[in-house]
């Protein structure tokens, strides 16, 4: 059973809402708000910006699994991240801690623009999960980096 006081928390936090993109070649884009190393403890924040992805800069991907290949459970054990902005989305245990492993990997003065289909694409309407859908192959071929997260190391 959950943490009670941790659970009334969670659900206490307003949910991010997601605005329209506003050109058929727009992506949704993600800052995770970096840390100096002595203070990764801290909790994750994120923030949103969105980019036409013909006049975008470099940016990263990451590609994770959503949920651990022994506990398919891990799917319903979402976890809070604070979009800076009062609101919060969940997001899945694996992608926190990709999310936080990246964190760890950014010096503490850059914020990097990262694109991350879960969490940038707004999963709730259809039209827009199959534009971002149909551009994969180009979001991918553009970005500086992709990183494919399988997850912790486990002993």
């Amino acid at each position: 059973m959950g943490d009670m006081t941790a659970d009334s928390e969670v659900a206490a936090v307003p949910r991010y809402e997601y605005t329209k993109l506003p050109g058929s070649r727009t992506i949704g884009l993600l800052y995770i708000d970096p840390v100096p190393p002595q203070k990764l403890w801290q909790p994750l924040v994120i923030s949103f910006s969105e980019a036409s992805l013909d006049d975008l800069g470099s940016y990263a991907v990451l590609s994770y699994s959503w949920a651990t290949s022994d506990d398919n459970e891990s799917m319903r054990q979402s976890k809070l991240v604070s979009c800076g902005d009062g609101t919060g989305i969940m997001v899945t245990p694996n992608c926190d801690s990709a999310l936080r492993r990246m964190r760890s990997w950014l010096p503490p003065d850059w914020k990097a623009e990262i694109l991350i289909d879960s969490i940038c694409t707004n999963q709730s309407n259809d039209d827009e999960t199959s534009q971002q859908v149909a551009m994969m192959a180009q979001i991918y071929t553009k970005a500086y980096i992709t990183i494919a997260w399988v997850g912790e190391e486990s002993i």
